[in-house]
């Protein structure tokens, strides 16, 4: 999500210094903000009234799972373990503020992208809250399956080192094998 939405930032940022009043740029804009709104939403609320036979998955599953298993919401600590671990986790309260959070986007995607209810007031949302909404979403799901993991497995935790949604097309996309440098292979 946080990368594509730095790619869409910048690509605006370009068409605009071209031309300010762009049709084609306000159009997909929107386009995309009504495609991240369908996500956050999804990510966030799918699966609550659907059948178990149907394997749904959404954060808001899996902070309901995390709340069954006790074992894994208390504090982790160690010399592999991440220090924003080293606390006790609350899924039901972080689910809760994720659920308040996105109530804005919720009724938007209702009235405005889906269409469910028709007559009803759209709210105003802006960028910023689809920002805050997405970095809200992305650090709790961050959070809690570095905790999945961190339980299971000890891992060392490193951040990425991606800086920017270009920072992938800078990687190599195989690493060098047998020890040869990579003026060998060429």
């Amino acid at each position: 999500m946080n990368g594509s939405q730095g790619m869409w930032k910048e690509l605006t940022e370009s068409l605009e210094e071209r031309d300010p009043t762009n049709a084609w740029t306000r159009h997909y804009d929107g386009i995309y903000f009504e495609s991240q709104v369908l996500h956050i939403t999804r990510l966030v609320r799918a699966g609550q009234r659907t059948a178990a036979e149907q394997h749904p998955s959404s954060l808001g599953l899996l902070l309901r799972a995390f709340a069954t298993r006790q074992e894994l919401l208390g504090p982790i600590t160690g010399p592999f373990a991440a220090e924003s671990l080293n606390v006790h986790a609350d899924p039901l309260a972080d689910l809760g503020q994720l659920e308040q959070m996105i109530s804005d986007l919720m009724d938007l995607r209702n009235r405005a992208v889906a269409h469910i209810d028709i007559g009803e007031p759209v709210p105003s949302i802006e960028w910023d809250d689809l920002e805050e909404a997405t970095e809200a979403v992305t650090s709790t799901f961050e959070r809690y399956s570095l905790r999945l993991t961190g339980v299971n497995y000890k891992v060392r935790y490193e951040d990425t080192p991606w800086r920017d949604w270009q920072s992938v097309f800078r990687e190599p996309l195989f690493k060098v094998r047998l020890g040869l440098d990579a003026s060998e292979l060429e």
